[in-house]
């Protein structure tokens, strides 16, 4: 799996949406405009699919803990997944 990035408009940095994702599902990622939380600059950023990158060669050790909410990627908090 590969990471979906994004980059911080106010940084610079990259930026995880925290989607775990592979190359052939990244294309079918529908067009609409969507939001990460961003550690850098602690503010959502709304980015578009094609503004999207994958990173290669980035292992977890963990599964994703992300979750859309509508258009919005947000992370699950660590006591959602005790159930």
């Amino acid at each position: 799996m590969c990471l979906l990035m994004v980059r911080c408009p106010q940084t610079g940095e990259e930026v995880w949406t925290g989607i775990e994702t592979d190359p052939a599902s990244f294309t079918n990622i529908p067009d609409g405009l969507f939001y990460t939380y961003c550690p850098h600059c602690r503010h959502d950023h709304a980015w578009w699919p094609d503004e999207a990158w994958l990173a290669y060669g980035m292992l977890r050790q963990q599964p994703s803990t992300a979750v859309f909410v509508g258009n919005l990627c947000v992370p699950r908090a660590p006591s959602a997944l005790i159930s």
